[in-house]
């Protein structure tokens, strides 16, 4: 009975350290833009309140949040998870961020955008 309670013990803390990096993260790139609380929050369709309980580990948020944070934050929803659940091969930041860009360009555009990379990726494949 009671390795069962320090097993439930262990996972419980780890949840906590994952809250806390979770929030960590947030806070540091919503000061990296020099976005407040309030802003972020307002942004979400929320308020500053809550992105301050998120931030202190005091809140545990939905997914939706978390890709809404990310998204007003300019970053995936990836960079924002503790660094155990981040996989080795992760995705360059600077290609969600000419993603975003893309995303506001109308279809026609997108389309040929879309054409022109990967007609690019194909031909450095094929280089030597």
């Amino acid at each position: 009975m009671k390795a069962v309670h320090s097993k439930a013990n262990s996972i419980e803390t780890a949840v906590n350290t994952d809250l806390v990096e979770l929030g960590k993260n947030i806070q540091k790139q919503r000061e990296f833009l020099g976005i407040s609380q309030e802003s972020l929050g307002l942004d979400i369709g929320s308020n500053g309140n809550a992105i301050y309980l998120y931030e202190t580990a005091q809140r545990v948020m939905k997914v939706d949040k978390l890709f809404a944070i990310a998204d007003a934050l300019l970053i995936t929803p990836t960079e924002l998870c503790p660094q155990r659940f981040v996989d080795e091969e992760k995705i360059d930041p600077r290609l969600y961020q000419i993603g975003e860009k893309i995303k506001k360009m109308d279809s026609r555009k997108r389309d040929k955008v879309f054409q022109a990379m990967a007609a690019l990726v194909n031909g450095f494949l094929e280089m030597p």
